[in-house]
This record gives structure tokens, C-alpha cells and sequence, in this order.
């Protein structure tokens, strides 16, 4: 009977640690755990990021054309793209080819359930 505890333990142990590493959060896409669509977090520059997983990406809230993928923002501005590493700036203007792949069809217009306008109350 010790012995079944003993190796209940084990398993336990082994599979709070091997969670440890499934449950990573990565820079663009929501933690595993958490729904893809409409999952939220504030970035480090005061904003709050919020997924939409028809683009791949996340949409700023109230910043209905800025998206945020892989540490760099990004925004539709006068018929041009542009990228910043920070959220106030300074933008450089990119051409299509840098943009993150839900960008590049359409023009940010989302396939999936997400809305390009998203308000935060």
C-alpha cells in the first residue's frame, strides 16, 4: 500500500512540473490556458492588448487601427504601414513584407470573430 502512494506521488510531482512547462506565455499569442479570442493584458507601455485570433494578433483597445505582434506595434496611417518598438512612438514606415502574416491579407480586416473596434469600459 505505501509503495501505490509513493508512486501516486511521483506522478503528481512529475505532472505539476512537466505543466510548469506547457503553460508558457509567448509574445503574440494568448497563454494555452486561456481563450484565444478576446483574451487581455495590459503591455508594459500603460495599454490594454486584446487577441484576436481571426488576425493572429492583438488589437489595441480604442486604438481601433494599431495591433501589437511580437514586440513590435504596428499601424494603418495615412495609406501606409508603420512599426514601433514602443506604443507613443517613434513609427517607421514598413513596407508590407515586415508585417505579421494576419496583417498582410487584408489590411488588418479580420477573417475570424474578432472586430477592429473594440471599446473598453
Amino acid at each position: 500500500m505505501g509503495y501505490f502512494i509513493r508512486i501516486q506521488s511521483l506522478l503528481l510531482i512529475i505532472s505539476l512540473v512537466a505543466s510548469a512547462f506547457v503553460f508558457t506565455e509567448s509574445k503574440a499569442d494568448p497563454p494555452p490556458w486561456a481563450p484565444a479570442h478576446g483574451y487581455r493584458y495590459k503591455h508594459a507601455d500603460g495599454v490594454e492588448l486584446i487577441f484576436d485570433s481571426g488576425l493572429g494578433l492583438y488589437i489595441v483597445a480604442n486604438f481601433p487601427n494599431i495591433y501589437f505582434s511580437r514586440d513590435h506595434f504596428y499601424r494603418w496611417n495615412d495609406d501606409k504601414w508603420q512599426r514601433s518598438a514602443s506604443f507613443n512612438g517613434p513609427w517607421e514606415i514598413i513596407g508590407s513584407e515586415k508585417l505579421p502574416p494576419g496583417l498582410q491579407k487584408d489590411k488588418g480586416k479580420s477573417k475570424g470573430k474578432g472586430k477592429k473596434k473594440v471599446q473598453v469600459k
